[in-house]
């Protein structure tokens, strides 16, 4: 039994069984020691040596083993001292050490595979691999001082390692010896790679035949691989290094021959091959970039070796077939396209034609120039063939591949031939069809056989459509054999795949349809369309008709035609639904089973629901350009429209004036949404209300937007003569006038129907001049508006005096006797009277506008004239009762004036 005191250690236990893994896969160090933990990861606390010179400092004795060093050091002196040791173990990763320095080797691997060293400097020390493979050693500088130590060591079948980017240099000057060389590759060291290790000038030792050194300069795209048959340290210095250009120099210690493996270049391309600049071999790389093995023989001196890619010849020419080259003639001619070449050279071609019986050659011509063909007489009917090749100063491209032309004919093929419906039934018709080719382009005509049971039935012979009312029973076979003719041979015969009707007909399959709506408006074509194809079992044609039930009746919205299965099918009717209401759309596949006594076959229906868009148009804004213009001016009134389906066909505006009249006035647009009117004003002054936009769109929807716009159109005015008759008139506006000019600046505008402005000012007036009095409509229109103006009251009281001194002048002339004080009541009252009548039809307007306007005042003083006769008329007659001529003659005695004339 358990006690509650175990029961209380329980917890603690568990929870240290839980860490204690976790300690160990994670440790510290800060002493050199033996590292035994499989797939431990140790890291330095600080830098560490032995304690007694020489041996190893980091001993790794397990696998998947990370030692991170963390910017900390190793540094072992004395004999035989080694910084970090891996023997017999893999997956083992080194890293991050700052320095790392052993009396022998820096770092030693010895059988060990797969493991990664990475950001490591390697001071005085080299790294030594010995029969380890698989190996990934990434930026690491080894620094070697050329004494013992130093450089990278790859031993006794070491292979397939990849060492890349960081710095291999070992500094051999003046340290004594034996020196240490910065790449040593000791017995049959293979397939090792060193990328971008900071190669400038440095030395390879190479201990026997069978170790290969590789290495790029270009991220691992090309490499220089190479041997040496003997004992010798190669110094190479690096000058070019890419896939067009490899050129470096090379000294062996001793003569050698080296043998060179070049890769990553250029795919099936020419490379020349040259020592100190003498081409030795032109070679092409494979598709995968790779060069043929080459050898250059090695001396104690310097050479350059290059490998450049060398020049493209000319495109191969691609000869012409002749369409008629069956047809006899009594001379020919070959024709080749034109060929280019890569760096520009001047292009001959090389041609040849001969007999292909005999190989007798017609013609064989060289270096043919500024043309792509050549001429020969033949000399029977047979066959010739033709070949040509480009040439540049450098070379010439492969022959092009051999065109045959002659006086035979060729043959037809026929390709394949196809019988349907391979499913047929007793209610099928029986369709053939062949493909067929034929080398001369000649027209082909198609023949068939048809065979019922294995005998030919020669009624049929090259139909294409066999019907089956030919009376076809369960069971038959049918097949046909083919053939075309050109009209020269008949080709080799072809048979079709055999048929065997069946007994009975199935339905076809509607997978479903789908519908567009988002063309549902009314009077919108609106589509249909199958999910999927249309199959039929029987290889059957087919159909699909669409409609919607009316009661119990199909009334059909579109059929389409019959059609090979399997088939999709889109179809579209027009939309004549415009209430806005969801209608049921159903479809259904029909086939062509159909003979006496059996109907067409149909699927089963597919349905989908369709809604009408009656969605009129709407406004979504709306705006008028100014709110108060002068009468005669512009206004610009702006509608910005949309629509969810189709277009809007047109937009006006209802406008109540401001004489209380009601117009529309219709939009326009040029993108369909935004409409504007641009409205001139009349004469007519006062609040313009917009108080309505109708839209309608293309499916005759229309929409009545309510609008809150309004603009008024004002009248410019000017006090006239400075007199104190109102702020201004509404006739008269400033306007300059020449300096020549005898009359006061002012420019007469009208209020009536009639606006008149510059030149037909004259005209106009002498026409309402004769007709105001006559009381004409025209001219008397908006005369009674005029009578509250500045500018009537100004004619009333000084057109009376001036009409006064007229009369009294004709008086005197006139020589009868006169009572001044009745005849100054007398005349001034008509002289009102008839201004004003004179006022009210618009008279007295145009006087003062053609006063003020005419360059030829014959018209006013006709008009004047015509004005005092009419009163002088109507005073010379009147009569004064006897009464008020008695009360007057106490105050005055009449006197007789002495006529003038």
């Amino acid at each position: 039994m358990i006690k509650n005191k175990e029961l209380r250690i329980l917890p603690v236990v568990l929870v240290l069984l839980f860490f204690i893994p976790l300690s160990v896969s994670a440790q510290s160090i800060d002493a050199c020691g033996t590292l035994s933990v499989d797939g431990a990861t140790y890291t330095l606390n600080k830098s560490v040596v032995p304690e007694f010179p020489g041996g190893t400092c980091l001993g790794i004795t397990a696998n998947n083993v990370t030692l991170d060093g963390a910017g900390w050091s190793v540094s072992v002196s004395g004999f035989n001292g080694i910084g970090i040791r891996v023997i017999s173990y893999n997956n083992v990763t080194i890293k991050n050490f700052k320095s790392i320095i052993g009396s022998t080797d820096a770092i030693y691997l010895s059988s060990s595979n797969n493991n990664t060293i990475i950001n490591n400097t390697l001071t005085n020390s080299d790294m030594r691999l010995y029969i380890s493979s698989n190996n990934n050693i990434t930026n690491n500088n080894l620094i070697g001082n050329g004494y013992i130590s130093g450089g990278i060591f790859l031993t006794y079948g070491s292979n397939n390692n990849r060492i890349s980017n960081g710095s291999i240099y070992v500094n051999n000057s003046g340290n004594g010896v034996p020196p240490v060389y910065d790449y040593n590759l000791i017995e049959s060291a293979n397939n090792n790679t060193f990328v971008n290790t900071n190669f400038t000038t440095r030395n390879i030792e190479f201990t026997n035949t069978g170790s290969w050194f590789n290495y790029s300069d270009n991220n691992g795209v090309t490499y220089i691989s190479n041997n040496a048959s003997a004992n010798t340290v190669i110094t190479r210095t690096l000058l070019n290094f890419n896939q067009t250009n490899l050129t470096w120099l090379e000294r062996s210690s001793v003569t050698a021959t080296s043998t060179y493996n070049i890769t990553g270049l250029l795919p099936s391309t020419n490379y020349s091959i040259s020592v100190n600049s003498t081409v030795q071999q032109i070679s092409t790389t494979d598709i995968s970039g790779k060069l043929s093995l080459f050898s250059v023989g090695l001396t104690t001196s310097p050479q350059i070796l290059s490998v450049l890619q060398y020049n493209y010849p000319p495109t191969i020419p691609v000869l012409y077939t002749h369409p008629n080259f069956h047809l006899l003639s009594s001379e020919d001619q070959v024709n080749w396209s034109v060929s280019t070449d890569a760096e520009g050279d001047g292009i001959g071609y090389d041609v040849k034609v001969y007999n292909t019986s005999t190989g007798l050659i017609i013609v064989d011509q060289t270096n043919i120039t500024f043309t792509n063909s050549t001429n020969f007489t033949t000399l029977n009917w047979t066959n010739y063939n033709y070949t040509a090749r480009a040439c540049d100063v450098f070379g010439c491209s492969d022959w092009a591949a051999v065109k045959t032309f002659g006086f035979t004919n060729a043959i037809p093929t026929i390709i394949n031939i196809t019988l349907l419906p391979l499913n047929a039934t007793t209610t099928s018709n029986l369709t053939i069809s062949m493909n067929s080719s034929d080398e001369n382009s000649d027209l082909l005509v198609d023949h068939f056989q048809w065979y019922k049971n294995g005998v030919l039935n020669t009624s049929w012979n090259d139909s294409t459509y066999v019907n089956y009312t030919y009376n076809f029973t369960a069971g038959d076979s049918i097949y046909v054999i083919g053939y075309v003719n050109d009209s020269y041979n008949d080709s080799a015969t072809l048979q079709s795949a055999e048929v065997i009707i069946g007994s009975s007909n199935t339905a076809p399959v509607l997978p479903g349809i789908e519908i567009n709506k988002s063309m549902a408006k009314y009077g919108k074509i609106v589509h249909i369309n199958t999910s999927n194809p249309i199959t039929d079992a029987e290889s059957l044609s087919i159909k699909m008709n669409v409609y919607y039930y009316n009661g119990s009746d199909k009334v059909y919205l579109v059929n389409s035609s019959w059609v090979a299965p399997p088939s999709n099918f889109s179809l579209n009717f027009t939309n004549n639904w415009s209430d806005g209401l969801s209608h049921n759309i159903y479809a259904q596949a029909m086939d062509s089973g159909n003979i006496t006594n059996q109907s067409n076959l149909t699927s089963s229906e597919s349905q989908i629901i369709f809604t009408s868009d009656v969605t009129a148009p709407n406004v979504t804004g709306y705006s008028v350009s100014a709110t108060s213009i002068t009468a005669g001016a512009s206004i610009t009134i702006s509608v910005v429209t949309n629509i969810s389906n189709g277009t809007v066909s047109s937009v006006s505006a209802r406008v109540t004036r401001p004489d209380a009249t009601v117009t529309n006035w219709t939009m326009t647009t040029t993108d369909n949404t935004n409409w504007s009117k641009i409205y001139t004003t009349t004469s007519d002054s006062g609040l313009y209300e917009i108080t309505n936009f109708y839209l309608t769109d293309d499916s005759g929807n229309v929409r009545n937007n309510v609008s809150l716009l309004s603009f008024t159109a004002s009248t410019a005015t000017i006090v006239v003569g400075g007199g104190s008759g109102g702020s201004g008139g509404y006739i008269i506006t400033p306007t300059p006038v020449p300096t020549t000019s005898v009359f006061a600046p002012l420019q007469i505008l009208y209020g009536n129907a009639t606006d008149i402005k510059g030149e037909a000012t004259l005209s106009a007036i002498g026409k309402c001049l004769s007709q105001s009095l006559l009381l004409d409509n025209e001219c008397a229109k908006g005369g009674q508006i005029l009578v509250t103006e500045p500018v009537n009251w100004w004619i009333l009281t000084a057109a009376p005096i001036f009409s006064l001194m007229i009369v009294f002048l004709l008086s005197i002339v006139d020589g009868r006797p006169r009572n001044y004080l009745m005849d100054s009541v007398l005349y001034s009252v008509i002289g009102i009277i008839t201004v004003l009548v004179l006022m009210l039809v618009g008279f007295n307007t145009f006087i003062i506008s053609y006063l003020f306007n005419s360059n030829l005042p014959s018209f006013m003083f006709i008009s004047i004239g015509i004005w005092v006769t009419g009163i002088s008329f109507i005073g010379d007659h009147f009569s004064y009762p006897e009464s008020v001529y008695k009360n007057i003659k106490k105050f005055e005695k009449i006197k007789p004036l002495k006529p003038l004339r």
